[in-house]
């Protein structure tokens, strides 16, 4: 019998060393009751032109960016980046976007499995201890999640600086596979496993994670105010044939 794409990542091992090991959260099966809806056409003029590596760090830097007004923290930046130094030419107004810190909060939940932020973990090279066990044994709850948010968001720096260097990481290994397999076998295999495949890595991580930290915002703008649905995560969710799934983002 044909190895199937489930076994195929199963037993995938990264050819970089594991620098941002993507959280683990649980699907949200009550969403997926509703009838799988078709993939969004994308509109004539949103073509972008860049390879998979190219959108794949253009997307991970964008994200990035996204997650900084949620830190207590002051960040570096990419300043050298000679592996996509042509995107650094070419849109000099994603990479010098300003960043305008903003008051969060987060509340008990009975149901944490599907939950980002309950889920990010308090360690740079391990997926535990969780937000949600820190606070389960007596820890302060936003600032467990606050610390977590921090470290996250410097994984994130820290993967992008590997792609500056070298133009590879392993989170961009398990994407290139899902552009070259799995939008071949959305088809045939049930939302709820497409989902799961999915949020395993780090693009589809974020951008649940960013819907849900806008959403926690103390005050001010409403999500449906805050453009954080891009051209380029549009174009991710096409080449790995998820357009679909737009619906259950929408969920967080």
């Amino acid at each position: 019998m044909p190895e199937s794409f489930n076994e195929k990542m199963a037993r995938y091992v990264p050819r970089a060393q594991q620098h941002n090991k993507v959280p683990h959260v649980a699907i949200r099966k009550e969403v997926l009751k509703q009838r799988r809806p078709a993939s969004i056409k994308k509109k004539k003029d949103q073509n972008v032109s860049l390879n998979n590596k190219s959108l794949y760090f253009i997307t991970l830097y964008d994200q990035y960016k996204k997650l900084l007004p949620f830190t207590n923290k002051d960040y570096s930046d990419i300043k050298v980046c000679p592996q996509f130094h042509s995107l650094l030419v070419q849109k000099p107004h994603l990479f010098k976007k300003k960043i305008t810190k903003r008051k969060w909060s987060i509340s008990d939940i009975d149901n944490k499995s599907d939950h980002p932020i309950w889920n990010l973990p308090l360690q740079q090279n391990d997926l535990t201890p969780t937000v949600s066990q820190e606070v389960a044994v007596g820890a302060s709850l936003f600032k467990t999640a606050q610390k977590a948010v921090n470290i996250h968001t410097e994984k994130t720096f820290n993967e992008l600086s590997e792609l500056c260097e070298y133009g590879l990481s392993d989170n961009y290994y398990i994407f290139e596979n899902l552009v070259g397999h799995l939008s071949k076998e959305m088809n045939k295999i049930n939302p709820q496993e497409d989902l799961r495949i999915m949020i395993k890595t780090s693009l589809y991580f974020n951008m649940i994670l960013i819907k849900t930290l806008h959403r926690s915002e103390s005050k001010g703008r409403s999500i449906s105010s805050v453009k954080e649905d891009g051209i380029y995560q549009g174009e991710v969710m096409q080449r790995t044939g998820s357009n679909w799934a737009e619906a259950y983002l929408q969920s967080y």
